[in-house]
């Protein structure tokens, strides 16, 4: 009778090697990278983790595969360059063993028994790096569940949620976690944070979704038949990957998607970035609950235009004098003059970001104030009347509810 030899591991053709770690998962490939030298010149490698990410997405992430090759070829050593090809190999492949790592743990919050109650400790490494590069995840992953036990969200995990609240059209699962967001945001906040704006959205969405699925069937009479009937932008629309901020790296640390937010926020705050296309939007108006909210007709044609030279510079940046005419909704014209102040200079401060300060004015008179962080989902935050009198960007603002405007070629495919 004879035995068989045990076979040594290392011992196997690098190139059957690496066909038994693109079968694995990232972590069992991970784990089988640590286990020798020569095991780890075959597994841990770009391609590997390439394919990895390939096979677990199937066809529904390769728009995603794209955009993790783009990243990663952004990632820079500290202190370094990409003219260096050792160390460009080495970050590549670092950092696709970390998407592909967060990709593993994402397919894992989706396993039978999953969709849990997630604790946030246990998905902001992760989790917010794959938002912004809109991993699929985030179409499947319901409010309720991601909310589930954390009373009081950090700004990245809000990030989550507005991602979560923008992947799909659907309404009815994710509204009973959100309804309260409206009222918290009306009542005792003075200043529109960024982690109050990202709630304000998603309560904004909901809330436009149920109102709109309502009143679509009454559509052509009254001031509705003024304008016609508008799609919101999904996540997947939103270019939140293709600016030219370096997207944060997965375990990279819990700030790495504070310094993504802000930098991105900042490069936005350019003229072009305001005056190029065309912007289109909503606004709701609060009520006792966020069921009864008002909604009217959609904004359209919203052109701005540089209304004189860039003011003085700040430390971090001009301020941008804007202004946008013959605008239209369901009540008419409108006029827009706006200012946008390029937020604070502290390097970690996500709640100091650019602001839109604005005046709305209709041809019979009637004005309101808007006070709009500029967010990777466009303009987003609240409108009402002023308290006193001041020049835009200096007054103190009563809310009556809340604004989101995007640019309308973000669903010019997606017409109602």
């Amino acid at each position: 009778m004879s035995t068989a030899k045990p076979v040594d591991l290392a011992e196997l053709p690098k190139e059957l090697l690496v066909h038994i770690a693109i079968y694995c998962d990232a972590l069992s490939a991970l784990r089988l990278s640590t286990t020798c030298q020569r095991v780890r010149s075959a597994c841990y490698d770009k391609l590997v983790f390439k394919q990895i990410i390939a096979r677990s997405a199937g066809s529904t992430w390769n728009v995603t595969v794209h955009r993790v090759e783009a990243a990663a070829l952004r990632i820079q050593p500290h202190g370094q360059t990409l003219a260096d090809a050792d160390l460009s190999v080495k970050a590549q492949t670092q950092a696709w063993a970390r998407y592909a790592l967060a990709d593993y743990q994402a397919s894992l919050l989706l396993s039978p028994g999953g969709n849990p109650p997630v604790s946030p400790k246990h998905t902001l490494p992760w989790l917010p790096p794959l938002a912004v590069l809109n991993h699929p995840v985030f179409q499947d992953l319901t409010a309720e569940s991601f909310l589930h036990g954390d009373a009081d969200p950090s700004p990245a995990r809000v990030f989550c949620l507005a991602m979560i609240v923008l992947g799909t059209d659907h309404t009815a699962p994710q509204r009973a976690s959100i309804l309260e967001v409206d009222e918290s945001s009306r009542q005792g906040l003075e200043s529109a944070c960024a982690k109050t704006c990202l709630w304000a959205l998603c309560s904004t969405v909901l809330t436009i979704r149920c109102r709109t699925a309502r009143q679509r069937a009454i559509w052509p009479y009254g001031a509705m038949a003024q304008v016609p009937h508008i799609r919101l932008p999904l996540a997947a629309d939103i270019p939140l990957s293709d600016s030219s901020v370096t997207p944060p790296l997965p375990y990279q640390g819990h700030d790495s998607w504070g310094q993504w937010y802000q930098d991105h926020n900042r490069s936005l705050c350019v003229p072009e970035y305001f005056t190029s296309g065309t912007w289109c939007g909503y606004y709701i108006w609060f009520s006792n609950s966020n069921s009864n909210s008002h909604l009217d007709p959609p904004m359209l044609d919203i052109r701005f235009h540089i209304t004189r030279p860039i003011a003085a510079s700040t430390p971090n940046g001009p301020s941008i004098r804007l202004e946008a005419t013959e605008c239209r909704d369901g009540h008419g014209a409108f006029n827009i003059s706006a200012i946008v102040k390029p937020g604070t200079q502290a390097d970690t401060d996500i709640e100091g970001g650019p602001r839109m300060h604005a005046r709305k004015l209709y041809r019979n008179g009637t004005a309101w104030m808007w006070d709009l962080e500029v967010t990777p989902f466009g303009l987003v935050g609240f409108w009402g009347s002023p308290e006193g009198r001041g020049v835009v960007g200096e007054e103190r603002l009563m809310r009556n509810g809340m604004v989101w405007l995007w640019k309308e070629e973000w669903t010019k495919d997606h017409a109602g």
